[in-house]
């Protein structure tokens, strides 16, 4: 298994943890986040959204296919900016910007695990 792999589904696992949890308590992460709690519905979706790009990143990285890897990396560059902006403009609170620092520093180590693979492939062993 790539190590760029690897980092992908440790970030699906994180992605749909957070998106099961906001799929089923959003109420509890909500007040966490001191988000109004008029968000249930939005946070309800958007944590089932969240799930199922988990669930389709860690089934797309068993192709061990580097452009893939390289889109998931813009994809997640991309979300982490825009919460950055959001807070910037006070339409988000602070607290996103730990979400936005998951997602840059994923996406950090991601770039990091293709390049080494590209150095130095991680060989298969035989049993």
């Amino acid at each position: 298994m790539s190590r760029a792999r690897v980092s992908i589904i440790v970030y699906g696992v994180y992605l749909a943890t957070a998106g099961a949890g906001l799929a089923l308590i959003p109420n509890v992460l909500l007040t966490l986040a001191r988000i109004p709690e008029d968000y249930c519905f939005w946070a309800r979706l958007a944590g089932c959204l969240a799930l199922v790009l988990a669930v389709k990143g860690i089934h797309n990285s068993t192709a061990e296919n580097a452009r893939f890897f390289r889109f998931d990396n813009f994809t997640r560059t991309f979300a982490a900016t825009f919460m950055l902006v959001l807070v910037i403009l006070g339409i988000a609170p602070k607290i996103i910007l730990l979400l936005a620092a998951v997602d840059y520093g994923g996406a950090a180590w991601t770039e990091l695990a293709i390049q080494a693979d590209k150095r130095n492939p991680v060989r298969a062993s035989v049993a």
